[in-house]
Order: structure tokens, then C-alpha cells, then sequence
């Protein structure tokens, strides 16, 4: 999710856990790019999928990240309440 100002694309990657009690956000990435013309302090999050990869019952999450002529995917495990960035892979670019 994002939102564009004429100086700023401001970005948020969320988490967000639904309860009895509310919503509460679990994980956010915040970016802030400020080349417009050519993105290249770009950061972008995109959920790719959820799957329980190490099979301890509990699904990971994938996410691309993307920037300017790169990109690498990240897992992260839930672990302590909490989500933690477990893995980085598949890094690649120019």
C-alpha cells in the first residue's frame, strides 16, 4: 500500500492481527522514496505467499522487495509473539 505526494511516495507493508479485542498491526515496513523520476531510493513490498515451510504447523510469509534494478525475496516467521525476518534470497540485480 502507498501514497503518493508530489515530493514523496510514502509506502507500508502490514501485518495486522484481527481479535476479540481489535486490530492490532503485528509487522510494518515504512519507506520513503523521494526520487520520482528515477526511483532509485525505491523500495517496494509484495506479499507473494504463505506456507508452512520448515513444517512446525505455523505458515511463514514471503514477501518480494524490489528497488531500483534489484530485487530479493525475504521469509518471516512468526516466533515470540512477533515477526522476524528469517531468511533473504534470490538477490539479484544490476
Amino acid at each position: 500500500m502507498y501514497v503518493a505526494t508530489k515530493n514523496a511516495r510514502h509506502e507500508v507493508f502490514l501485518i495486522g492481527k484481527i481479535d476479540g479485542s481489535g486490530a492490532t498491526a503485528e509487522l510494518a515496513r515504512y519507506h520513503k522514496t523521494t526520487d520520482l523520476e528515477d526511483g532509485k531510493d525505491s523500495e517496494n513490498v509484495r506479499f507473494v505467499d504463505q506456507l508452512d515451510l520448515d513444517g512446525d504447523g505455523t505458515d511463514e510469509i514471503v514477501v518480494e522487495v524490489t528497488g531500483y534494478e534489484n530485487e530479493e525475496f525475504g521469509i518471516y516467521r512468526r516466533q515470540g509473539g512477533s515477526w522476524t525476518q528469517v531468511h533473504v534470497g534470490g538477490q539479484g540485480g544490476c
